[in-house]
């Protein structure tokens, strides 16, 4: 499986256009360590790819060679969220998305056409994406409101 681990960029003045991210010379104030966990949770055979569109784009040839695109940010980057769900999605991809961006909209998600989202701990919750992907759900809420056992994550 090729996946896309996509981190959106952040509107008005939050990303990497921002003076204050510049004058400490860095591309972004975080890394998409939600991301970087899941990838972290995904089988590790697989082919991943991260990329944070605060400083990065996703090129033609990425998009082409992606079976899964894993989405996740934060309510102020909702909008760049369901944008990239569309466009994953009009590229004929497998969407799954996370994170509180989608968290409180998970219906929003589902109407711009995320096969999954995933509501809970990627600790957890990742293993019901893969089952779910085995019997080829689509169109699914995976939720989980058990904590992470940050032991073995």
């Amino acid at each position: 499986m090729r996946v896309l681990l996509i981190h959106p960029d952040s509107p008005r003045n939050v990303g990497a256009s921002d003076k204050s991210i510049k004058f400490i010379g860095k591309k972004a104030y975080v890394p998409p360590l939600g991301l970087i966990t899941v990838a972290a949770l995904l089988p590790q055979h697989w082919d991943m790819k991260l990329v944070d569109l605060t400083f990065q784009t996703v090129s033609a040839q990425l998009w082409e060679r992606t079976d899964l695109v894993i989405i996740s940010g934060t309510i102020l980057q909702y909008r760049e969220i369901i944008d990239l769900i569309q466009e994953a999605k009009r590229r004929n991809k497998i969407v799954a998305v996370g994170g509180p961006g989608v968290f409180h909209f998970s219906q929003d998600a589902l109407h711009a056409g995320a096969d999954f989202v995933i509501k809970g701990e990627g600790e957890i919750t990742v293993p019901l994406l893969l089952d779910a992907m085995k019997r080829g759900e689509q169109g699914v809420i995976l939720e989980s409101t058990e904590p992470a056992d940050m032991t073995k994550s």
